[in-house]
């Protein structure tokens, strides 16, 4: 029993959730086989994902094997208790690592949180994106393809559910100047456009890699003067600037590291005022800003989990003065940051009670400095406040 459960110890170490484990165990700033693993999930790339399994599998089986042939070898029972007891500490201290890094650098109040696991008004099944309203509603939605409308208090004021469902869910949600709801509907490879009520105008794009079309359209956002920017991925991996009416007017970006480069582009914001887009480059782990005419202005962030640093940013929003709020995927937290690229703090760790984050995917703040977190592993949305 000693070697059997040996083996089942190491096999849960790892194999335990494929994302937490993954994200909690990923040394910043050093490429390894859980970040690949983890960006080809992010790409859909599932022959490239089976192969990976498979030879995590075929790694767990050998190191499993070796230790069950070490404590066969081994004299005495007090030797194969020893051996289990190792065992069970590096696999205990390995699963931990880095939680204790990741802790809140500042403090913000909690003003509470609404909604709950379910398919109720009010309710989400790990809920994936949110967008602000003019009249301070939110527009919430989740793995059900439901967008809910909501007020402050979580209190249901209508929705609608996307026309196609069963390819996958939308992850990226806007609220226009012309009061429209503009919908990346990623896994249709288009963008819908909806009414304040949920009425759909228009839709454009398609599957494909040319121009106006899209891979996985993450998140829309719009210009003052009209324009609508996109963001995709999945071998696209670039920004797409529309006319108001949806026509194709130029796209810019690849897919990579380097400059003008994106690996998964999870979201957008434009700053009107100071005439800026900036871009949550998520597997980069970094914000990109730009111009509005897509002139790369500067660099966010770089992998880690200090403050500065960034892991797996799928969020980006401006606070009342300016300044950033970035949703951290990989390090559970909110981090803010100056226009000019210092940050200004972070808040949230992971866990499930109020100030705590599991696996955050997106955040708004209103004009009362009021920031509302998707809070998609705890099924809810956290309400704080940064000043």
């Amino acid at each position: 029993w000693p070697a059997v459960v040996a083996a089942a110890v190491l096999a849960v170490a790892l194999s335990i959730t494929e994302l937490s484990a993954t994200m909690v165990l990923l040394p910043p700033g050093v490429p390894s086989f859980a970040q690949s693993l983890l960006n080809q999930m992010h790409y859909a790339r599932d022959q490239q994902v089976i192969a990976s399994c498979i030879l995590l599998v075929l790694v767990g089986t050998t190191v499993a094997v070796v230790m069950f042939a070490l404590m066969r070898l081994a004299t005495g029972r007090g030797v194969q208790k020893l051996a289990v007891a190792a065992v069970l500490v590096t696999a205990g201290s390995g699963l931990t690592a880095g939680c204790d890094e990741i802790g809140a650098a500042g403090a913000a109040e909690t003003l509470g949180y609404f909604g709950a696991t379910g398919r109720g008004h009010g309710q989400f099944i790990y809920p994936r994106a949110i967008a602000l309203a003019a009249d301070g509603t939110l527009l919430v939605v989740d793995k059900t393809g439901r967008v809910q409308r909501l007020d402050e208090k979580g209190e249901y004021h209508g929705g609608w559910t996307m026309p196609q469902v069963v390819a996958g869910k939308p992850v990226g949600l806007s609220c226009g100047h012309d009061g429209n709801v503009y919908v990346a509907d990623t896994h249709y490879h288009r963008v819908m456009v909806y009414s304040p009520t949920g009425v759909r105008q228009r839709q454009f794009g398609k599957y494909g890699t040319g121009p106006g079309e899209f891979i996985y359209p993450t998140d829309a956002a719009l210009a003052p003067d009209g324009r609508i920017f996109v963001s995709e991925y999945g071998g696209n991996d670039r920004i797409s600037i529309f006319s108001h009416e949806g026509e194709f007017i130029r796209s810019f970006g690849s897919f990579g590291e380097g400059e003008n480069q994106f690996a998964r582009p999870a979201a957008l914001c434009v700053d009107g005022g100071r005439r800026a887009l900036y871009v949550a480059d998520a597997c980069n782990h970094r914000i990109v800003r730009y111009d509005l005419a897509g002139n790369l202005l500067g660099v966010i962030g770089g992998v880690g989990r200090a403050k500065g640093k960034l892991r797996y940013p799928y969020d980006v929003n401006l606070l009342p003065d300016g300044s950033l709020i970035v949703c951290e995927y990989g390090n559970n937290r909110l981090q803010r940051f100056s226009v000019d690229g210092r940050s200004l703090g972070t808040w949230g760790q992971p866990g499930g009670e109020p100030g705590q984050l599991r696996y955050p995917w997106g955040v708004v703040v209103d004009a009362r400095w009021r920031v509302f977190v998707v809070d998609s592993g705890n099924d809810r949305i956290q309400v704080w406040r940064l000043q």
